[in-house]
């Protein structure tokens, strides 16, 4: 067999073993998509996209976008979705997030064709990212978490399609990538303000990668895609923060136990250690690791430094460090082991494991737990509760009221967003929850059933006596009855029975 033969034979087994890898960590991501249950941050989303409740669309834009702490593309997909009506959340999620998987991997396959040898990292990059937990997370809710992932994942292939190849830009024959780059340096960008900055940074990196290497016309078109993106984001933060200045005076994210420097880290050793396979290619790096693998790398770890610098330096003055808003910083880190990984194509029985335990990543957590239930656990408790005592009285409260946030203007805003989701589910699980707003107070009177609070958003280092949780509420006249505490993973319910 000749070279060629060999190298083709090589290339059509990694496209093989990923593509069989890819389709069963694919099942996984929408079975628990469909299955996973819902959250304030899906509620803020359908809030923003009922053009209906708003009167318009402008009035939408005005009383609703403006009020937002994201950039607006994705709230006004979602709207697009829920004007086809579109307004089941799993469905919406479904519809949001599988074709940017689609583009992530249309854009590895058509960017790994045009440079010899690239199939491995192409194929390495998907792989690690897509079983990569963050990913899980970020494919299961309805807003912008997922579409950042995809932006990132396509940009990262770009840069390394600028760092590996040997000319620049040609419009004829790169029209069908120039789309691909266009959208994954805006993506990026616009679709978070946190997360936007690991775009921007990235961005940048590879443009000064190109400029480097002699390729004006890859630089000019990236320059030009990060300008005009920026601008719209600086446009759009600059109409919001007015807003803020007014509405939000405290965040979900000051006084949590995990430290911004926990979070980051966590998300960094996660996406290390996840797949532990791409450090035994470390022995083949002496042989053939080149100039422009070390040139890719250093961008990616450059690019990563200074994001990380930024971060903390803006979480100082403002807490903004969460999970949900750096979901993509794996992805940063996906791709510099990729550049390793892609070396386990010397030995294809390692390729084949490495493929093995991102599947296994992704499906044993899934098997052996199943799917976050979030607010429907307790929704689904409730409705028991009220099945079997059909005149249980169901209250419910926003979590902010455990955090002393009865006075905050935030509590306030993220009230309505509450009682949607609570009447959401109570709908759906036969039952109509009271909403006692941070605003107000409840003077209940107990029943031959049970009375019920109903309290999501409550962080596990919250454990208050029942009583104390009542009184945190307002929900008063409960004082001398039996008071249980039921905890979720998200929240919890106050049972009070007459004794």
């Amino acid at each position: 067999m000749t070279g060629d033969a060999a190298a083709r034979e090589a290339t059509s087994s990694i496209r093989a073993i990923t593509a069989t890898a890819l389709a069963f960590i694919a099942l996984a991501l929408i079975a628990n998509a469909l299955l996973r249950g819902s959250s304030l941050a899906e509620y803020w989303t359908v809030e923003l996209a009922d053009r209906a409740a708003y009167g318009g669309f402008g009035p939408l834009i005005v009383r609703g976008w403006l009020h937002d702490t994201h950039p607006p593309l994705f709230s006004l997909w979602a709207t697009l979705l829920t004007t086809i009506g579109v307004t089941s959340v799993p469905a919406a999620r479904l519809l949001s997030n599988i074709p940017p998987l689609v583009l992530m991997i249309m854009a590895g396959s058509r960017l790994s064709s045009r440079i010899s040898g690239e199939t491995a990292f192409h194929a390495a990059l998907l792989l690690l990212v897509l079983s990569v937990p963050a990913t899980a997370l970020a494919f299961g809710n309805y807003n912008a978490d997922y579409w950042q992932v995809a932006a990132l994942t396509m940009l990262v292939q770009i840069g390394r399609h600028i760092a590996m190849s040997d000319g620049d830009l040609r419009r004829r024959v790169d029209r069908d990538i120039i789309p691909i780059a266009i959208m994954a340096s805006a993506g990026s960008i616009m679709l978070q303000y946190v997360g936007g900055m690991l775009g921007v940074v990235l961005s940048l990196a590879i443009i000064l990668c190109a400029m480097a290497k002699g390729f004006r016309r890859w630089a000019k078109l990236l320059s030009m895609a990060v300008l005009i993106s920026g601008l719209l984001t600086l446009a759009c933060a600059y109409l919001q923060a007015r807003v803020w200045a007014l509405e939000i005076d405290h965040s979900w994210y000051e006084g949590e136990a995990a430290s911004a420097a926990a979070v980051i880290a966590g998300l960094i050793l996660v996406a290390l250690l996840h797949n532990p396979l791409p450090f035994v290619a470390l022995k083949w790096v002496r042989d053939d690791w080149t100039k422009r693998d070390s040139a890719f790398a250093g961008m990616i770890l450059g690019a990563l430094a200074v994001a990380l610098f930024l971060l903390f330096e803006i979480n100082a003055e403002k807490p903004v460090i969460a999970e949900s808003y750096l979901a993509g910083l794996p992805v940063l880190i996906c791709g510099a082991l990729a550049a390793l990984a892609a070396r386990l194509a010397h030995e294809r029985r390692l390729f084949i494991l490495f493929a093995a335990i991102a599947v296994a990543v992704v499906l044993i957590p899934f098997v052996a737990h199943g799917p976050e239930r979030r607010w429907q656990a307790n929704a689904k408790q409730i409705g028991r509760t009220v099945a079997l005592c059909p005149t249980t009285t169901v209250y419910a409260a926003s979590g902010w009221v455990l955090r002393d946030g009865i006075a905050f203007k935030t509590a306030r805003r993220d009230d309505p967003i509450y009682a949607r989701g609570y009447r959401g589910l109570g709908a759906s699980r036969g039952f109509t929850p009271r909403m006692i707003g941070v605003s107000g107070g409840v003077q209940a009177v107990s029943g031959d059933c049970p009375t019920l609070l109903w309290i999501e958003q409550v962080p596990p280092s919250i454990n208050l006596a029942p009583s104390r949780i009542l009184s945190a509420a307002r929900l008063h006249g409960l004082e001398n009855t039996k008071l249980t505490v039921l905890r979720s993973e998200t929240g919890l319910i106050v049972r009070s029975d007459r004794q």
